[in-house]
């Protein structure tokens, strides 16, 4: 008899303590249960009982299917929080009901899966409301990498990206794989191997002590790290950020302190993109973009004259150059910048906005001079010490546009790398105009800018594409990115499109009952941004499914 009563009393503690905990773990998750069972238990019937036995609790019992048929474990949603200790007390009075837990959320996917555990800082690649952060003012960095995430060109070109600055630490984890090498250079040898007139220049040269010495130590220099960070820090690696190419080579190249070593390091640029082009890719280098986040304020491009004509000379061989405007809020236009000021049509100047979609009051601008804006505010990148954190200004904001226009010489594009090979300045031209005619408009930006917007990678992809033609996928439905999520009164969903396509849109819960339905027609080609009502949806968890004539997307929903 008393091991018979010390039975019953372990059992009605171990039926009562747990209730307690779940409920309150519930607070912060959700309002379903996983439940495990006794083998070959008819677990439907066992919660027939409890709504026969407990009238109260009936109503609230919304859902009870079998999730793991092998396993036993079956998932039950429960709505009332107000009874919910009476439901759990009545299912731990079966002996078949082994285990109970919390059915646990999981971190919602924000658009392609990546990896890197710092990405959710990354506002400006894609903005989910996250940290306080506008909705969607970003540069849709993620719709582009649906399409692809740079580094090579169709015909397998390596795409380089020069970086004048003060060095670039090349041991960081997350760039050391992105470095650019001279592979026609053999190492510290003493000899001009490729013959391009600088020894040994393996990963680039330094122009302000005239050696190979381009490595950044973590001892000063500290801002041309950053700088690489953003334009190509090696994507969905498992570590730390994501660049806005995951794969791109880095060259990197040391500014002195005067014009004549800017004008040298340009000219390095340039012996090496016309000896790619001379010998058809075996020597030289791939350069498509030079760029620059520095330069001297209120200096006039006409006291500068052979600064400002090396960008036209890059410009013939197909590179476009890239360079920041200064950070005083001054029109520069009257009042001077370098470079920005030059008029050269290969050179793209960019001035600096934040998370409103504002230009930030320390930044230059110019209705004439200054071509566009981005996202600078508040970026987090590589740092020169080995790790991350917040870098800014207009040195930010730039090298979002040089990854940008170095991510589209790695689009699938049907035509675009036969134009590069026939007509490399021309097509450098095209590029530009893609990221300008790309951009999100901004009426802030109308007086500011020449073409009155912020920068949209995904934009500039459907410029590319109605020049050159993308190849399109099995699937021309792309992205599905849900705001917000929990849902409040309203849904915003940010579709991207490679062609057209109808779509129909549904809301269904968990056992796959439709809820709500939209068909929408057939939407033309790019992103589109659509509006639920979602106010008198109950609390719970619902499947968006997007279904498009050639692709199905689908993404987890809670109400709560």
């Amino acid at each position: 008899m008393m091991y018979k009563f010390l039975f019953w009393l372990w059992l009605f503690i171990w039926c009562v303590q747990p209730k307690q905990s779940i409920a309150q773990t519930l607070e912060s998750t959700s309002q379903e249960f996983l439940i495990r069972t006794i083998s070959q238990v008819d677990f439907k019937q066992l919660i027939e009982k409890i709504k026969t036995t407990h009238p109260l609790i009936a109503p609230s019992i919304e859902m009870v299917r079998c999730i793991a048929p092998t396993l036993s474990v079956w998932c039950v949603r429960y709505t009332n929080r107000a009874t919910l200790p009476q439901f759990l007390t009545a299912l731990h009075a079966f002996p078949a009901v082994t285990d109970i837990q919390t059915n646990h959320l999981l971190t919602k996917p924000r658009g392609r899966l990546i990896s890197d555990p710092l990405y959710t800082q990354q506002w400006q690649l894609v903005n989910d409301n996250i940290n306080q952060n506008t909705l969607d003012i970003d540069i849709d960095a993620e719709e582009a990498w649906q399409i692809n995430t740079g580094g090579y060109t169709t015909h397998q070109d390596t795409i380089v990206v020069a970086v004048i600055d003060e060095g670039v630490l090349d041991s960081h984890p997350d760039l050391t794989h992105n470095i650019w090498r001279n592979t026609h250079e053999i190492p510290d040898n003493g000899i001009d191997d490729d013959q391009n007139g600088w020894i040994d220049d393996v990963l680039g040269w330094n122009f302000k002590t005239n050696t190979n010495n381009v490595n950044n130590d973590g001892i000063g220099h500290w801002h041309g790290t950053p700088v690489a960070g953003i334009i190509g820090a090696e994507g969905n690696n498992g570590i730390g950020i994501s660049g806005v190419n995951w794969r791109i080579k880095l060259m990197s190249l040391v500014k002195g302190q005067d014009e004549a070593s800017i004008i040298a390091a340009y000219d390095y640029i340039l012996t090496m993109r016309k000896k790619y082009n001379e010998s058809g890719g075996k020597q030289g280098a791939f350069v498509v973009v030079a760029h620059a986040s520095w330069g001297v304020d209120s200096l006039k491009a006409a006291d500068a004259p052979l600064w400002c004509a090396i960008y036209d000379e890059l410009g013939k061989v197909g590179v476009l150059s890239v360079a920041a405007t200064t950070n005083n809020n001054t029109n520069v236009d009257t009042e001077g910048d370098m470079p920005t000021t030059c008029t050269s049509n290969y050179l793209v100047t960019v001035t600096n906005t934040n998370n409103f979609d504002e230009k930030i009051t320390g930044a230059g601008y110019g209705k004439q001079s200054i071509d566009l804006a981005a996202p600078g505010f508040n970026s987090f990148t590589t740092l020169n010490t080995g790790t991350y954190g917040v870098f800014g200004g207009t040195s930010a904001a730039a090298p979002y546009v040089s990854g940008a226009i170095a991510l589209l010489y790695a689009m699938p594009a049907n035509r675009l790398m036969d134009s590069v090979k026939a007509a490399p300045a021309q097509t450098a031209l095209r590029l530009k105009q893609c990221i300008l005619a790309g951009v999100d408009p901004v009426a802030g930006l109308q007086a500011f800018t020449v073409s009155g917007g912020r920068l949209n990678l995904y934009g500039s992809i459907q410029q590319l594409s109605a020049y050159y033609g993308l190849h399109q996928s099995a699937s021309i439905l792309g992205s599905l990115n849900a705001y917000p999520n929990p849902i409040k009164e309203h849904l915003f969903l940010k579709v991207s499109l490679t062609g057209a396509t109808r779509l129909t849109i549904q809301i269904t819960n968990l056992s796959g009952k439709t809820i709500k339905s939209r068909q929408l027609g057939t939407l033309p080609q790019g992103i589109h941004r659509i509006r639920l009502e979602m106010a008198h949806l109950p609390n719970g968890i619902y499947l968006c499914v997007v279904q498009g004539s050639a692709g199905r997307q689908v993404i987890k929903l809670i109400k709560k």
